[in-house]
């Protein structure tokens, strides 16, 4: 296990969710320390192991030098058999990459498979690297033009043909892929037929134009050098939110306060409101609509910024005074800013003080009684 590098393990951690498990996770060791040393985020490795002589519930041993190739037949990750089970099988199309299987090793050992050669003219073989910084390890490796050469149409690296985003393959056509589900309709036809498999097996399935077991190829060929990681691939590609512009002093990080003591909680605390302080007109349906496009028009309004000193994201939506949220990823901010945003408009509603106009509408709601 200590061998194996983060990519690999991230596609073992994605797999095992796939067959049942709710978690998939490796020790942090010096596997991660080196990754993320390669990345420039060395301060951010903490390392994690279990407990000396920790106990499980149940212990799973896999003989691993004892297995053949497998592959899962359609239409679910879990019908795995052995290749040799299926193959023979003609087959339309070969997709490696997206999703998992995307990274250098994986693309590296089709190119070097698929070397001096061309793929089977009855399919069509795609590439989907897992990120830019892979797609320009095999650029400068020489892995890119390996699979050019053999014919391969060299995909954006996205989740794309994953998630039926093109690539959807004819009616009843069999695809082998290397990507992690194959459920009915996903590839974007209705009546696929998708197989999931390694790298190595869709190397020489795309070889011989029908599924075939990557050892009838013989020894497994030497992969180019893995050139030095440039996290600025995938950095310089990165769109941050615009600053939020202020009066007086420099940006800096405003506190969030607990809900008790948010500016505007002197009105009533959120805690304390009963049934009877919601206004009655909130519960016909058309009313709970306009509520929702009121939100949905206030968070269009919402701005976000990246914060110097501890590299938080801070949000706040102009107009909205109060109305402001941290935290740590920028999802994580939206969905604390749409919670505070919904409690301060209860709060108003509830003691008949206007909102603010949103997308040029003012959304006027009175208590009754």
């Amino acid at each position: 296990m200590s061998t194996l590098n983060v990519t690999q393990r991230g596609t073992i951690c994605n797999m095992i969710m796939e067959t049942g498990a709710t978690t998939g996770l490796f020790p942090s060791d010096a596997q991660t320390h080196r990754w993320l040393v390669q990345q420039g985020r060395e301060a951010d490795w903490v390392a994690l192991a279990a407990d000396p002589g920790a106990a499980y519930d149940e212990a799973e041993v896999i003989d691993l030098p004892a297995l053949e190739p497998l592959i899962a037949t359609p239409s679910s990750p879990g019908n795995v058999v052995p290749v040799r089970d299926v193959a023979g099988l003609p087959v339309g199309q070969v997709c490696v990459g997206s999703s998992v299987n995307s990274g250098y090793e994986d693309l590296a050992l089709v190119g070097a498979t698929l070397r001096d050669k061309v793929a089977d003219r009855r399919l069509i073989l795609t590439v989907t690297p897992g990120s830019r910084q892979i797609q320009e390890a095999i650029l400068r490796s020489g892995t890119y033009l390996d699979l050019v050469g053999a014919g391969a149409r060299m995909l954006e690296p996205v989740r794309g043909p994953c998630i039926g985003i093109g690539q959807a393959p004819g009616s009843g056509i069999v695809s082998v892929r290397t990507f992690n589900r194959n459920f009915p309709g996903r590839s974007g036809t209705d009546d696929d037929q998708v197989y999931l498999c390694s790298p190595a097996t869709a190397a020489a399935t795309a070889l011989r134009g029908v599924i075939a077991d990557p050892r009838d190829l013989g020894a497994e060929p030497p992969l180019p050098p893995v050139p030095p990681p440039n996290p600025e691939a995938d950095d310089r590609h990165f769109v941050f939110p615009p600053p939020i512009e202020r009066a007086g002093d420099p940006r800096r990080r405003r506190p969030d306060p607990p809900a008790a003591q948010r500016p505007w909680s002197e009105l009533v605390p959120f805690g304390n409101l009963s049934r009877r302080d919601v206004p009655d007109k909130l519960c016909g349906t058309r009313r709970r609509s306009m509520l929702t496009e009121y939100v949905r028009g206030a968070m269009h309004q919402a701005r976000y910024e990246i914060l110097a000193d501890d590299g938080s994201i801070y949000g706040e939506i102009p107009g909205f005074d109060g109305v402001y949220a941290n935290a740590t990823t920028l999802e994580a901010c939206r969905d604390e800013l749409q919670e505070v945003l919904e409690e301060w408009m209860l709060l108003r509603i509830s003691r008949n003080l206007p909102l603010p106009t949103v997308e040029g509408r003012a959304l006027t709601i009175q208590k009754a009684g």
